[in-house]
C-alpha cells in the first residue's frame, strides 16, 4: 500500500477516534526493535497467499456459523484462511489451523501463541493503545523461533520489519493484506459488521478489571466497524483480484458494496474450480 494513498484514511480514522500519530509511531519503532532479526521473510507470507482463494474470516456474529458451514461441506482445505484475532479462538475449538492472524493483541494471546506453533502465520499489528501488549506478547511469541511472524502498522512502515499494507481492524487489514499479497479470490467470512458483537470479538464489557466505561468501549467499537465498512468498500473500487470479490457471511451481515453476496454452492463452486488449476 503506497503510504500516500493510505495516509488520508489514517487521517480520518485518527482525528475521528482521537487517535495519538505519535503513539502510533512509537508503537512502530517498538515492534521494530521487538522484531528486529526475528521476522520471517515476506516472501513466506505471500506464498501462503498469492494466487490463492482466500477467506477472511472477521469475529463478527456470523463466525461460528460460516466456519460450520464449510466444515459441513469438508472445505476447509480449499481455502487459505486469514483471521482476525478473536476468530483464532473459534478456529481452535474445530480442531482448524489458520493460515493467517492479523492480531493488535488484544484478544486471547495464549490461544494465538498456540496457533503460531501449529502453523499459523501472525501478523501482528503496533498502535498507539497497544505498546504495554507488544513489549508484554511479542517476546513471548518470537521466543519460538518456528512461528512465522510479521509487522504492521497504520503509519510510516520500518521496512523489512514492519509494514503497511492499509486497512484498520483486524478483520479489513486481513482483506487488504489478500490483497497486497495478491489473492486470486478474496471471500469475506463473519464480517457482520453491525450493531451486535461477536463473542469471539473482544469484550471489555465482560472483563471487569476494565478500567473502560463499557458503554463507551461499545461505541468505539461499532465506529471502529462503520471505518472498516467503508475501507473494504473502498478497497472493492480499485481491487485487483481477478477472481472476484465475495461476501459469505451471510443474512446477518450488513451489505458490502463490491463484495457479491455468496452462500455454500458459491463456495463449492469455487472449490471445484480449485482442482482445475
Amino acid at each position: 500500500m503506497e503510504l500516500t494513498r493510505w495516509w488520508p484514511w489514517y487521517e480520518r480514522i485518527a482525528s475521528a477516534l482521537g487517535y495519538s500519530t505519535e503513539d502510533d509511531r512509537e508503537a512502530t519503532l517498538v515492534l521494530r526493535d521487538l522484531l528486529c532479526e526475528k521476522t520471517s521473510p515476506l516472501a513466506e507470507l505471500q506464498d501462503l497467499i498469492q494466487d490463492k482463494h482466500a477467506m477472511v474470516f472477521g469475529a463478527g456474529p456470523s463466525l461460528e456459523k460460516n466456519l460450520s458451514m464449510l466444515l459441513t461441506a469438508c472445505l476447509e482445505d480449499k481455502f487459505t484462511f486469514i483471521v482476525a484475532d478473536g476468530a483464532t479462538t473459534a478456529f481452535l475449538e474445530e480442531s482448524v489451523t489458520p493460515h493467517v492472524i492479523m492480531t493488535d493483541l488484544d484478544g486471547r494471546v495464549e490461544d494465538i501463541i498456540k496457533a503460531g506453533e501449529l502453523g499459523s502465520a501472525i501478523v501482528i499489528h503496533s498502535h498507539g493503545d497497544n505498546i504495554d501488549n507488544l513489549r508484554k506478547w511479542v517476546p513471548k511469541i518470537t521466543e519460538n523461533r518456528r512461528i512465522k511472524v510479521f509487522g504492521t502498522t497504520q503509519v510510516e512502515p520500518s521496512p523489512p520489519v514492519v509494514h503497511n499494507f492499509g486497512g484498520f481492524t483486524d478483520g479489513d487489514r486481513g482483506a487488504f493484506l489478500a490483497e497486497e499479497m495478491k489473492a486470486k479470490t478474496i471471500i469475506l467470512a463473519g464480517m457482520d459488521m453491525g450493531t451486535t458483537i461477536g463473542r469471539f470479538s473482544k469484550d471489555k464489557t465482560l472483563n471487569s478489571n476494565s478500567l473502560e466505561d463499557p458503554s463507551k468501549w461499545l461505541s468505539n467499537k461499532k465506529r471502529k466497524l462503520r471505518f472498516a465498512k467503508e475501507l473494504l468498500e473502498w478497497l472493492a473500487t480499485w481491487s485487483r483480484v481477478g477472481g472476484g470479490l465475495l461476501n459469505a457471511t451471510g443474512s446477518r451481515g450488513e451489505t458490502i458494496k463490491g463484495f457479491t453476496e455468496t452462500k455454500l454452492r458459491g463456495l463449492i463452486r469455487i472449490a471445484m474450480s480449485s482442482r482445475c488449476e
